[in-house]
């Protein structure tokens, strides 16, 4: 279990909805509010099965950012909670962490191996990072250059800190993910 350090407090974002009304400048897919930038490539990434959207992928040329959003407690901090359990599985299975302080509080600092299709192992280098909001959560996978190198990472960081959650006032239970919904025109 990681001691938790003191968060620095945020200079902006990511923003709640109440805070940044829709002002039509970001891709609005729902609870998730995209910000616009050069040679950005947004993916909603769906279910197979049911075709209902699970996550979104923000594509750099560099990076990846993956975006879900949850519902959590009011005043109640949920990335702590999360970071340990992620530390821990990855721990089981052998892979070396990192918790370190970064923008947005502590964020795991790791390298991930993949298998390629000619069967090459490849090592990618990725950063978890949780935002705790009011009554929502972010968690975020970077993978790429954003993970290491520190222009990229700043990049990726000034997006993510670009990024304005819409919880909504439905009742949901703590970890429920909140809900991104296709632009219209979009397609399935």
């Amino acid at each position: 279990m990681v001691t938790d350090q003191p968060v620095l407090p945020m200079s902006n974002g990511p923003y709640d909805s109440s805070e940044m009304p829709n002002d039509g400048t970001r891709l609005d897919l729902g609870s998730l509010r995209i910000p616009s930038a050069p040679d950005l490539e947004v993916r909603v990434e769906l279910d197979h099965e049911s075709v209902t959207p699970l996550s979104v992928s923000m594509i750099l040329p560099h990076s990846i950012i993956s975006v879900q959003a949850f519902a959590s407690p009011r005043h109640e901090l949920t990335w702590p909670d999360v970071r340990d359990d992620v530390v821990a599985e990855l721990d089981k299975h052998g892979i070396h962490t990192d918790v370190v302080l970064g923008r947005f509080g502590t964020e795991i600092h790791t390298v991930m191996p993949s298998q390629e299709s000619d069967e090459e192992t490849i090592i990618t280098p990725v950063r978890f990072l949780g935002v705790d909001g009011d009554r929502w959560f972010l968690r975020l996978v970077v993978s790429g250059a954003g993970a290491v190198d520190e222009q990229a990472s700043h990049e990726v960081d000034d997006l993510i800190s670009d990024i304005v959650v819409h919880r909504g006032d439905d009742p949901k239970g703590p970890g429920e993910p909140l809900i991104v919904v296709l632009p219209e025109g979009s397609g399935e």
